[in-house]
């Protein structure tokens, strides 16, 4: 078998050992785990993934607050992780799991060290999942939670500086939910916005040249990217999956905040951040 996943180089071309015991570590977990991982694409495959542990969450993280705040269709669970000393910014989490699996609490070991780091506020939103709640469900929530945000973070932790991000389904929810809040508020709400970090974002539905080569990818290969899209937006005919509203690539991207996109060389998604992050610049963010 190759190398499944090559070494993510950094900014100035150079990469240490070390980063390439960690590549090679991690991409040996990862394919542990989807070695035994169950389907996608069936009923009881998806009930038996939400339930199965992942092989790359953290410790349990103590301290982490649980609270309700208003959504579009009834109360949306929101965990939050605070830092010992004054924030300098509260960060909205959006988690992966191509919009019909993950929850929040999975990234709580990596929310909490973000916030002891860096003296941040971590809001991490479980929003509804497909397919019992497809499009527009999962957005619509995110908006909410990063509108309660704008209304409360003064109150809550005494900054108004804000910023977003996730993993794969988490930026296309990140990106979009910036272009709605622009929409919806102006750039007075995006100006709030310090940055989005957006790792590994899926922001073409109707799949990028790298998306639709796929087949034998070590993550979200193209019959789980299928799957995934076909739960998160039902009977859509390809050309449709084009809607800026679905596929924020298409989209305005005016008036967004600076973003960091992160993306690894062979990730079937690598096309969607190298043509979104080109547009976003292109954009003037």
């Amino acid at each position: 078998m190759t190398e499944p996943m090559s070494v993510a180089h950094r900014i100035d071309g150079t990469f240490t050992q070390a980063d390439i015991d960690q590549t090679r570590n991690l991409n040996s977990l990862i394919a542990a785990y989807t070695a035994t991982m169950p389907s996608f694409s069936t009923t009881e495959g998806l009930a038996e993934l939400r339930t199965r542990p992942s092989e790359l969450q953290g410790p349990p993280v103590r301290g982490v607050i649980t609270r309700e705040v208003p959504g579009p269709d009834g109360p949306i669970a929101i965990r939050q992780i605070e830092p010992p000393n004054q924030p300098r910014a509260v960060h909205l989490d959006l988690h992966g799991g191509g919009w019909c699996i993950g929850e929040a609490t999975a990234n709580d070991s990596r929310n909490e060290q973000l916030s002891h780091e860096i003296d941040v506020v971590v809001v991490s939103a479980d929003y509804r999942l497909a397919p019992e709640h497809p499009f527009p469900a999962a957005p619509d929530d995110a908006e909410a939670v990063a509108s309660w945000l704008l209304d409360e973070s003064r109150a809550l932790w005494g900054t108004e500086r804000l910023t977003i991000g996730g993993g794969s389904a988490g930026a296309h929810l990140s990106a979009l939910t910036l272009v709605r809040l622009r929409d919806l508020h102006g750039t007075e709400a995006t100006d709030r916005f310090a940055a989005a970090v957006l790792d590994a974002g899926a922001f073409d539905l109707s799949l990028t040249p790298s998306a639709r080569a796929s087949d034998e990818a070590l993550v979200i290969p193209r019959d789980v990217l299928d799957a995934c899209i076909r739960y998160f937006v039902p009977g859509r005919e390809p050309e449709s999956l084009r809607d800026p509203a679905l596929s924020p690539l298409f989209a305005d991207l005016s008036g967004l905040p600076p973003a960091l996109f992160l993306v690894g060389e062979l990730d079937p998604l690598l096309d969607d951040s190298l043509f979104m992050a080109a547009r976003w610049q292109a954009a003037g963010n």
